[in-house]
């Protein structure tokens, strides 16, 4: 697991005043293996290029969901996500509740500062895409969290919330032993 938890400070600044220009874009990579490639959504209303040369299948689309940070509590380290799974065909909803396994997901939280406002159109598969791209290319994420998995999910009508867990290594079963506490007490400090 990577977590990148560094605010800079010009970024803490700005959240931290009552009004301001400046605002948190989530950047959210969903993978599973009933997908052909990873979704790729922004919190934002109009899709996203992290790099400017990238190509257009590469691009973050514009969508509605919501995320907490992964607390520090002692015991293992939870989120929660709520997504509004309207566009994509409900494609995450329709695999998650066919299947077992956990989708993998990657958040990554830019500062609003480091994308240009300017408005750029594109064709894909026919249909006509707005987006922003960034100011600088390769803007540096505030805040990154990698290798979560989404389980407890719950899909009612249009919303899909879950939970956001790191692996849990007690679980993790070595041949014929159980990582316990006793056992294996350097993973449970």
């Amino acid at each position: 697991m990577t977590i990148k938890r560094d605010l800079s400070d010009t970024f803490r600044e700005h959240i931290d005043k009552q009004e301001t220009s400046v605002f948190p874009l989530a950047f959210m990579d969903v993978s599973h293996p009933e997908l052909e490639k990873a979704l790729r959504v922004v919190s934002n209303g109009i899709s996203i290029k992290l790099n400017e040369a990238d190509a257009d299948d590469l691009m973050y689309i514009g969508f509605e969901f919501d995320f907490t940070i992964l607390n520090d509590s002692e015991g293992k380290a939870t989120a929660s996500l709520s997504i509004r799974d309207t566009t994509h065909d409900r494609k995450l909803a329709n695999i998650l509740e066919k299947t077992n396994d956990p989708a993998q997901i990657t958040l990554r939280v830019y500062s609003s500062h480091l994308f240009d406002e300017t408005i750029y159109e594109t064709t894909v598969d026919g249909q006509t895409i707005s987006f922003h791209v960034p100011v600088a290319s390769d803007p540096e994420p505030e805040l990154v969290m990698q290798y979560l998995r989404l389980v407890d999910v719950s899909i009612k009508s249009e919303m899909l919330s879950g939970t956001l867990r790191t692996w849990d290594y007690s679980q993790e079963v070595i041949p014929f032993i159980l990582a316990r506490e006793d056992l294996f007490p350097g993973l449970f400090w």
